[in-house]
């Protein structure tokens, strides 16, 4: 590989195709996506595949990113405490059968 691509930062360099407000199209990085998103109409790809590949990516890469202790629950909400072995009927015991999600990720390492 050459230096040029090994030096490639996702997070900062422009690859992201998105539709700006006011209707311009750019790219952008993971982060401007990240930090501009009310100021991004929409992501842009030429596939509508690609579109949701993008967002789903960006969500992930957001859920990542939040620190720990952001995820309290609010009332009625679905968390990763709602994957527990729940009581009851033959729905839940199918439930039960689901992993809880482990990661090993420190507070907030995307922050910086």
């Amino acid at each position: 590989m050459t230096d040029k691509a090994d030096n490639y930062n996702l997070l900062v360099k422009p690859w992201i195709p998105i539709l700006r407000i006011h209707g311009k199209p750019d790219r952008v990085g993971i982060r401007t996506a990240l930090i501009e998103a009310g100021r991004i109409r929409q992501i842009a790809a030429s596939n509508p595949m690609d579109n949701v590949a993008l967002l789903r990516f960006l969500l992930a890469v957001l859920q990542w990113c939040k620190p720990t202790g952001a995820r309290k629950s609010r009332p009625g909400s679905r968390t990763r405490t709602s994957f527990a072995r729940p009581s009851g009927n033959a729905s839940s015991r199918r439930s039960a059968r689901r992993p809880k999600l482990q990661t090993d990720r420190e507070e907030g390492r995307c922050h910086g």
